[in-house]
C-alpha cells in the first residue's frame, strides 16, 4: 500500500488493523473539511453489512442491488490485487453508528442511532480516538443541573 503524503500514518495503521480483525471497531472522531463526524472506526465488510441492512429494512427497491454491487466491487478487487494492480480500497475509511456533530449545537443527522459513513483517508483533516457526545446524549446531560 502507498501512503498519499497527506494520509496520517496512524490512522491508515488504525483502519489496516481494523479492517484485518485485529482489533474490534474503536469510537473516532474526524473532522472533514470542518465537519465533525463522530463513529466507530470498522472495515469495510462491516459498513456494507451497515448499507444492506438499511436498505433491507427500508423496503426499497434496491434491496439486493446494494449486496451485488459490493460482491461485484470485491470480486473485482481480487482480480486486481491477483494481477499485481493497486485497488482503490486503501484510499478510504469506514465509519458505523456515525453521526455528523455541530459543536455547540445538536446532532444533525436523519437517524438518531447513526448511520455507515464513507469517507477518503485524504479528506480527514484531524482526528480523536474518541467519540464525542452532545449535552443531550451525554451522562452529564438530561437531567443534570
Amino acid at each position: 500500500m502507498h501512503l498519499c503524503c497527506v494520509d496520517d500514518p496512524l490512522l491508515v495503521t488504525l483502519r489496516n488493523m481494523v479492517e484485518a480483525g485485529e482489533v474490534r471497531p474503536l469510537a473516532i472522531t474526524l473532522t472533514v473539511h470542518g465537519v465533525v463526524i463522530a463513529g466507530n472506526l470498522c472495515s469495510r465488510a462491516e459498513y456494507e453489512v451497515e448499507v444492506e441492512k438499511r436498505v433491507d429494512r427500508g423496503g426499497s427497491p434496491h434491496e439486493n442491488g446494494y449486496s451485488v454491487f459490493h460482491n461485484e466491487m470485491r470480486e473485482q478487487e481480487e482480480q486486481a490485487k491477483a494481477q499485481g494492480l493497486e485497488t482503490f480500497r486503501e484510499a478510504f475509511v469506514h465509519l458505523k453508528d456515525a453521526q455528523y456533530l455541530n459543536v455547540g449545537i445538536a446532532k444533525v443527522g436523519v437517524e438518531l442511532q447513526g448511520m455507515p459513513w464513507r469517507g477518503k483517508l485524504s479528506s480527514i483533516d484531524g482526528y480523536s480516538l474518541a467519540c464525542l457526545l452532545t449535552r443531550r446524549d451525554s451522562v452529564h446531560g438530561a437531567g443534570a443541573q
